[in-house]
């Protein structure tokens, strides 16, 4: 598998669904900020002796902060919006935001 598009650094990257954005956009950072927090609970979730309920909410996190990101760094078409629609279980909502408010 390669691990590169052949294009060169010129400053851009792509979206789930082939639109081009700067690796500046606040999206780029949004799903870096989300990726850094994901690893950050999975240190969180691999230390030993947490209790099974702790571990239980961390990794219902990590899964929320998963799906995040794939809607965040997905571009906003229709084609793009339906492979996201097919491949992701969990669109994020008001239910999974009240989840969190609680643990």
């Amino acid at each position: 598998m390669k691990i590169y598009t052949k294009r060169g650094d010129q400053g851009d990257t792509d979206l789930f669904g082939g639109q081009r954005v700067k690796k500046s956009h606040i999206r780029v950072k949004a799903y870096g900020a989300i990726d850094a927090a994901s690893s950050a609970i999975g240190i969180a979730y691999s230390s030993p002796g947490l209790s099974p309920r702790i571990k239980t909410e961390l990794y219902y996190m990590m899964n929320l902060l998963f799906s995040a990101g794939s809607e965040i760094a997905t571009a906003e078409t229709n084609s793009a919006q339906a492979l996201l629609e097919k491949h992701l279980k969990n669109r994020i909502n008001r239910s999974h935001t009240e989840a969190l408010e609680q643990m």
